[in-house]
C-alpha cells in the first residue's frame, strides 16, 4: 500500500515538487507533505489517482477491507489480473482497461477460488513474490478468514525454495504453519475425481502432505517461467 516514503521517493524520483506534485493528484501541498511524513495515510481514491503519473507499482495499491474475493472469478479476468502485474507467459491478455489489483489481492482471489485453470496456479507463487512484506499480516489474516492457510502456505515453501534469501517468507511460513488446518484440500482443484485424488495423494511431494495438500504442483513445474520472466524482464 502507498506509504509516505513510496509517495516522497516517487516524487523525487520524477522530479517533482510537493506543489507540483499535489497540483497533479488534486490535492493541497501540505496534503502531500503530511503524507510523506506518515501523519495521514493516502486514501484508496489517492493511492490509485497517483499510481500512474508516478510511476507507482502495483504493491502501492490499497487492499479491500474487508477482503471478499469474486466466488468464482471468470478465467479470462483472472488471467488479465496476472497479466498486467506482469506475469509474461499471459502478456498476451494483458488488457488496459482492467483495473490493477495489489498482487496480495490478485493472490488471495486465485487461491479463494474451488477450481482455478492450471497455469494460473503455476503464477501463484510469482506473484506471492511480489507482494510487499510490509502486508503479510493482512494476507495471513485473510488467509485464516476464507480458510487459505493452507494453500498460501503451501505457495509460501515454494516461494522460500525459489528465493532463499528474501526476507519475510520464513515469519509469513511460521504465522501460516501455527494455524495450519486438518482438513484435507486441493490446490485449486476442488473438482478432482476420486482416482486422481488417490494418485496425488500418493504422488504429492513432502511440503504438499505437510499442507494437507492434494497437489503434485512442485518446482520443475514452475521453474521454467521463473527463467523465462528473467529473461524478458
Amino acid at each position: 500500500m502507498l506509504s509516505g516514503f513510496q509517495l516522497r521517493q516517487a516524487r523525487r524520483a520524477r522530479g517533482w515538487s510537493q506543489a507540483y506534485c499535489a497540483k497533479k493528484l488534486g490535492v493541497s501541498q501540505s496534503y502531500v507533505a503530511m503524507l510523506e511524513a506518515g501523519q495521514r495515510p493516502a486514501s484508496q481514491r489517492l493511492a490509485r489517482k497517483a499510481r500512474q503519473p508516478l510511476c507507482l507499482p502495483p504493491t502501492s495499491l490499497p487492499l479491500p477491507e474487508p477482503f471478499e474475493p469474486p466466488l468464482p472469478v471468470d478465467d479470462q479476468v483472472f488471467a488479465e489480473h496476472l497479466a498486467n502485474l506482469g506475469w509474461q507467459p499471459f502478456g498476451y491478455v494483458k488488457n488496459p482497461h482492467r483495473r490493477v489489483l495489489n498482487p496480495a489481492e490478485v493472490l488471495l482471489t486465485g487461491l479463494a477460488q474451488d477450481n482455478l485453470e492450471i497455469r494460473a496456479v503455476e503464477a501463484l507463487t510469482w506473484v506471492l513474490l511480489q507482494v510487499d512484506e510490509t502486508v503479510h499480516p493482512w494476507l495471513v489474516r485473510n488467509a485464516r478468514v476464507w480458510n487459505l492457510q493452507n494453500r498460501l502456505g503451501y505457495l509460501t515453501d515454494l516461494a522460500r525454495r525459489l528465493e532463499p534469501d528474501r526476507t519475510g517468507l520464513g515469519e509469513l511460513w511460521e504465522q501460516l504453519d501455527a494455524s495450519r488446518l486438518a482438513a484435507e484440500d486441493t490446490l485449486c482443484n476442488a473438482s478432482m475425481r476420486p482416482t486422481m485424488r488417490e494418485w496425488e495423494r500418493t504422488h504429492r511431494p513432502s511440503a504438499a502432505a505437510h499442507w494437507n495438500l492434494l497437489t503434485t504442483l512442485d518446482l520443475e513445474h514452475i521453474m521454467y517461467q521463473f527463467e523465462n520472466d528473467e529473461t524478458e524482464s
